[in-house]
């Protein structure tokens, strides 16, 4: 029952806000600075960064018009997901980003096709709310979930963060179990060599 309460408030929350990650994070926003291996400038760094990469995309309308990308910036690593109908705007997106200060890597996984619908991005934010409750029981020695950033977009769920060899494997498993993900990308960092 509990489990079920859970899902359906961050599920309302995320709906309500239209934002996938204020929902999941919020709920762990806490936890999340205490935990995380990154260091201050770095998580600082990063919300600079997607700050930043929303403010390419609004100079450029151009691209906007085309291209529908979430800039999301963990460690420095800077994804881009979504769908554009001009690949070409998206690459030249990639190229702008790239030149944000501080950023050490793109990660351009954006596809081509039209905008997604409401209908897609609300299932993605239950998505990313289902593999996020999902990683809450993982049973390793030292694992806690708010070092994994979740983003989803059409049920291919992204996955990043600074873990070791066995919790990228443990969770990268556990997400490719979730029913309806179609598909696990991770851009995981290492923090043991």
């Amino acid at each position: 029952m509990t489990y079920k309460m859970i899902l359906a408030a961050l599920l309302s929350a995320t709906i309500l806000t239209g934002c996938t990650t204020v929902a999941v994070t919020g709920a762990v926003g806490g936890a999340a600075t205490i935990h995380d291996r990154r260091t201050t400038g770095a998580v600082m760094d990063d919300s600079q960064i997607e700050l930043e990469a929303i403010g390419i995309m609004n100079d450029h309308p151009e691209i906007d018009e085309v291209a529908q990308i979430s800039p999301i910036s963990h460690n420095r690593q800077l994804l881009l997901i979504g769908q554009a109908s001009n690949m070409e705007a998206a690459r030249r997106y990639a190229k702008l980003v790239a030149a944000i200060p501080n950023v050490r890597a793109v990660f351009n996984e954006v596809e081509q096709g039209a905008h997604a619908s409401f209908g897609d991005r609300t299932s993605d934010a239950y998505m990313t709310t289902k593999v996020k409750l999902s990683l809450t029981g993982m049973d390793i020695e030292g694992f806690d979930i708010t070092r994994v950033n979740v983003s989803t977009f059409l049920d291919r769920v992204y996955l990043m963060g600074l873990v070791t060899r066995r919790e990228a494997a443990a969770v990268t498993d556990r997400v490719r179990g979730i029913s309806g993900v179609k598909k696990v990308i991770d851009i995981f960092e290492y923090i043991d060599r």
